[in-house]
């Protein structure tokens, strides 16, 4: 550990933000592992992991990759790196 004395950097404001994002308490729970969440719908997102399912194909030809949700694969098909191979 350092000797040097600890300042304080966060702000009011900031300390108050903290304060209200931890008001949101994780309701939400995976009945399969326990996992906790604050929205309904991460939680489903979520669930889609323990199905096995890869219900979304990436839409490049020749590639074919599948994905357990749409925003993994749109930021797949996004990506010009992982495409190259295939131009």
């Amino acid at each position: 550990m350092s000797s040097l004395p600890r300042t304080r950097v966060a702000t009011q404001a900031m300390l108050e933000a903290n304060a209200r994002h931890r008001a949101h308490l994780a309701q939400f729970e995976c009945s399969e592992c326990g996992q906790k969440f604050t929205a309904q719908f991460s939680l489903k997102r979520h669930q889609q992991s323990h199905t096995g399912e890869l219900l979304y194909v990436c839409s490049i030809p020749g590639c074919g990759q599948k994905f357990f949700n749409s925003s993994d694969c749109k930021r797949h098909e996004m990506s010009v790196r992982r495409h190259a191979n295939l131009q």
